[in-house]
């Protein structure tokens, strides 16, 4: 049996750096999904941190384009989770932030956050408190420059 070899990076074609010779189709979305995040959700006048799960897309409409840079989504998303929490404002300046990252790909936006909201609740017939669970998703999409958000 033979031994592999380690192949230099001199030896690998760089794909992305090579043109295409002919149009490819265009797709809807592309990008990553379950994305582990933790991040902060306003609750009140508080904010509280969750680790949730998130999908991030964006279209590629040009039609000559290899891909995406799925590294600009991630890094986009985990910049905004550390800095502020999630709120409709934030979620319309990250849609906005992904979109203008692959301006010369895309045209459109979508983002998706699922965690779990759990609050403090007493119980029904005693003194005693325990958790609730409930579950949240949050989506934006920015399409055709209007902002839609879902709760």
């Amino acid at each position: 049996m033979s031994k592999p070899t380690l192949v230099s990076n001199q030896n690998m074609p760089d794909i992305a750096r090579r043109s295409l010779s002919e149009a490819q189709d265009t797709l809807d979305w592309v990008g990553m999904s379950q994305v582990h995040q933790p991040l902060l959700v306003k609750d009140g006048d508080t904010s509280k941190a969750v680790q949730a799960k998130v999908q991030v897309y964006v279209n590629l409409a040009d039609p000559m384009a290899k891909g995406i840079h799925m590294s600009r989504l991630y890094l986009i998303l985990d910049e905004h989770a550390e800095t502020r929490p999630l709120t409709a404002a934030g979620l319309k300046m990250l849609l906005g932030s992904i979109l203008e990252s692959h301006h010369d790909l895309s045209t459109n936006a979508f983002v998706q956050f699922e965690f779990d909201h759990f609050i403090r609740r007493r119980a029904l017939i005693s003194d005693n408190q325990g958790w609730a669970s409930y579950p949240v998703m949050v989506k934006g999409t920015l399409i055709k420059g209007e902002i839609v958000l879902e709760l």
